[in-house]
């Protein structure tokens, strides 16, 4: 359809040129032309329109530079007819320039009307704007052609009036005819914008409404010259032509008006379709959105949920490095100190022997023997929560432990607290260590005592109770510590049992009590469990794993003195210790108990004698540099394989030791009686 336009326009162009260069032609060669309608264009006229065709054909062709030019000289002879008309009234400059055309009777030379002067000027301008003012430009060719419109319909129906309608004169019907073809094609030159543009496009139904209507309003001005005719001849009255003319209109009208509403109508629908689906579209994507905000969201909570739960357990893995490191640190001042204690115990023990009970010196060793007890029950709380420490776990009496507890118990709680004690029956016996069990339980007196300093009460109850997660024994006891103190928040009773964390002032804890206590009952297979309500108080219970009760215990040995030179036994004794203060001790007491002892500072040297000849047993240490009681053992028992062995420690990874079949252990420190009885132990089943 563009391109259509663009020829129609161009066609329009070349017969409207040709017409004004005839007239031209005829002015030049001095004829007078029968055709008085070719003649009656005035030569100012002729060369108007001939530069303006050539004007818009150059619009049409995209020449806009060319265009603007011809345009400007079209209209520059426009504004000179109409400057004529001012200063003379008339057009008195085709009549001279006809006379420059060599023509000599200017009585037949058409002059300018006022409205073909006017209708150039406003083609002239129309085919010269740009494409941004399209719709002026439309505008000005619109009026050029409802003035030349007006003329040729005055020509066509012989009407005079409509003739000399457009402004003072009559336009010829030639100059009319050019000046309106001039008019259509300056409206077609360009499809790309203005009115060109809706009739060029096929794309939309409104634009074809468009087309129909134009081309309705083409064909009515035929029809109407038709019946004017038919008039004229008398064919039909003047009543029957208007009323012809009135009904094809309205019915050509309606009709238009149906297709346009009906057409109309349909683009509705399809608007309320797109705009349903629009909404549609809007409420899929606000749907989508609403989805992705809430998958989004649970995104970022499943983010932060794994984020706490790994700031969880990156804390558990610090603390278990941290309780790693600490049980190293332990073990290791525990096997010196533990050294130190053994020396001191075995002394004193020598001492004991060798001062009566009446001399006046014999409290002064005693109380150096309590000194040592204290400093083993310090060694035991510093290994305790270590879970590799080795426990001599049996069927421990509860009612006989709580027995020796609550006595020393009532002597540090002091006046103002009440110590409320249930015994169990002497039915109640649970699997630990008689000796870390009295101290855990002294462990939770003593922070009961501290958590009401002034007055209040304190009890102690046993009961059965609910296995702990992953229990093995069936029947679980439960030893409850309880205060009515100020109690603790949970993020201190969640801590309580870290090895050095405590909630005392300096110098009034070490924060390994209730370390001992969980260590210890972890240790015996067990737990330790805490309640505690800020105000109400805290109650600790140690939770053990039943055991069977054990009837006829035999009663503790008492020390023996030295063996006489009668009573020497001819059993050899390996002592292996890398302390000279602890070897010595050993040895000693070994000898005092009539062995015969060979002794040896390291595993080198210790396997030099092994070489020599088998001994009865071998007491190794097991914490020694270079080479350790463990590799020790191995090697001795790779030279002779049914060497008893004892191993004696105060090293927290005694555990290290269970490799060594047949191999018994004593925790530093220990008295000369029970390693005698030790060492006898294992001698027994060679006899």
């Amino acid at each position: 359809m563009r391109r259509s336009l663009k020829i129609s326009s161009l066609v329009l162009c070349v017969a409207a040129g040709g017409v004004a260069v005839a007239a031209l032609a005829r002015y030049a060669q001095g004829e007078p032309g029968p055709d008085a309608g070719l003649q009656s264009m005035s030569p100012l006229t002729a060369l108007g329109i001939a530069l303006l065709s050539m004007s818009v054909a150059c619009r049409v062709l995209g020449r806009a530079r060319a265009c603007r030019r011809l345009g400007a000289a079209a209209g520059a002879l426009a504004v000179a007819g109409l400057c004529s008309y001012a200063v003379w009234g008339s057009d008195e400059l085709s009549g001279r320039f006809a006379a420059m055309l060599q023509r000599q009777d200017l009585s037949h030379v058409g002059r300018m009307s006022v409205a073909t002067a006017i209708g150039i000027g406003l083609v002239a301008v129309a085919a010269g704007l740009r494409r941004a003012r399209a719709v002026a430009a439309d505008r000005l060719a619109a009026a050029a052609a409802t003035l030349s419109g007006f003329a040729l319909l005055g020509h066509a129906y012989g009407v005079g009036d409509l003739q000399r309608l457009p402004l003072f004169n009559t336009m010829a019907l030639n100059t009319a005819g050019c000046l309106f073809a001039l008019a259509l094609a300056a409206l077609a030159a360009d499809p790309s914008s203005g009115a060109a543009r809706i009739l060029a496009a096929s794309g939309s139904a409104d634009r074809s409404i468009t087309r129909r209507l134009v081309a309705t309003i083409a064909v009515m001005p035929l029809f109407g010259l038709a019946l004017v005719r038919a008039t004229a001849h008398d064919s039909l009255g003047l009543g029957a032509s208007m009323a012809l003319l009135v009904a094809t209109s309205v019915v050509t009208l309606t009709w238009l008006a149906m297709r346009d509403g009906r057409i109309r109508d349909e683009l509705a629908m399809q608007r309320e379709a797109a705009e349903a689906e629009r909404a549609a579209g809007a409420r899929l994507r606000e749907e989508l959105n609403a989805q992705l905000e809430a998958a989004l969201a649970r995104k970022v909570e499943e983010l932060r949920l794994e984020v706490a739960e790994r700031r969880i357990a990156e804390e558990a893995t610090m603390r278990a490095q941290k309780m790693e490191a600490v049980g190293r640190l332990t073990g290791g001042i525990a096997h010196d100190f533990n050294n130190l204690l053994q020396a001191l115990a075995g002394n004193v023990a020598l001492l004991q022997r060798s001062i009566g009970p009446d001399d006046p010196l014999r409290k002064f060793v005693d109380n150096a023997q309590k000194a040592v007890g204290k400093g083993a029950k310090l060694t035991g709380q510093l290994m305790s929560f270590s879970r590799s420490q080795r426990l001599t776990i049996k069927p421990v009496l509860v009612r006989a432990v709580l027995q020796d507890a609550s006595e020393l118990a009532r002597l540090s709680l002091g006046s103002g607290l009440t110590l409320d004690v249930e015994m169990p029956g002497d039915d109640t016996w649970v699997s630990a260590d008689a000796q870390q069990l009295e101290l855990a339980v002294m462990n939770l007196l003593m922070n009961a005592r501290d958590a009401k300093p002034r007055s209040g009460s304190v009890s102690v109850r046993c009961a059965p109770t609910t296995p702990p997660v992953g229990g093995a024994a069936p029947r679980y006891v439960a030893i409850t510590v309880a205060d009515d103190g100020q109690g603790m928040p949970p993020e201190v009773s969640s801590r309580a049992g870290e090895p050095f964390f405590s909630t005392k002032t300096q110098g009034q804890g070490t924060g390994l009590g209730l370390a001992q206590v969980f260590g210890f009952a972890r240790q015996c297979g067990g737990e330790a469990r805490i309640d505690s309500v800020p105000g109400l108080g805290t109650a600790v219970a140690i939770v053990l794993p039943a055991a069977d009760a054990v009837r006829g215990e035999a009663e503790p040995s008492t020390p023996a003195g030295p063996a006489s030179a009668d009573a020497r036994r001819p059993e050899r004794i390996l002592v292996i210790d890398d302390d000279d203060g602890v070897r010595a001790v050993v040895v000693q007491g070994l000898r005092d108990a009539g062995f015969q002892v060979w002794e040896a500072a390291d595993g080198p040297s210790a396997l030099a004698l092994l070489a020599m000849g088998a001994p009865a047993a071998a007491v190794i240490d097991f914490m020694m540099p270079g080479m350790d009681g463990a590799e020790v053992a191995r090697r001795a028992r790779a030279l002779w394989p049914s060497l008893p062995i004892v191993f004696v420690s105060g090293y927290a990874d005694t555990l290290a030791l269970d490799g060594i079949g047949g191999a018994g252990v004593l925790r530093k420190p220990f008295d000369m009686p029970t390693l005698r009885e030790a060492v006898e132990a294992l001698l027994a089943p060679a006899k």
